[in-house]
């Protein structure tokens, strides 16, 4: 019996292991963008952010407020990728951390 059971234990910690190695989350970090904020009038309305190099986001977190206008253009800190449920799709979604600067057209 004490076999039985110290088996368990051995193969339970060995196989937790080899599941812990295992990657299966993309790693989210904090980063930069540039762009402009555009309406999309689809789906009930839905907001992009569009990158001065073309990449689109979608923007989340509460600061997302003060960037709900047709062609603002903002520098923000976001962090993402994040796998999050949504309705419009888009672009990448990222949560704003941070507006560092915002300006209208």
């Amino acid at each position: 019996m004490k076999f039985v059971i110290t088996f368990i234990i051995c193969f339970s910690i060995a196989f937790s292991g080899c599941i812990g190695m295992e990657k299966t989350v993309v790693e989210v970090h904090s980063f930069e963008i540039n762009g402009t904020m555009h309406y999309i009038n689809e789906k009930g309305g839905c907001w992009q952010f569009i990158e001065n190099n073309g990449i689109t986001y979608e923007l989340t977190g509460a600061k997302i407020v003060h960037l709900l206008q047709e062609g603002l253009r903002a520098n923000l800190i976001v962090r993402g990728p994040l796998r999050l449920p949504t309705v419009c799709h888009t672009g990448i979604i990222v949560e704003i951390l941070e507006i560092q600067r915002k300006s209208s057209k």
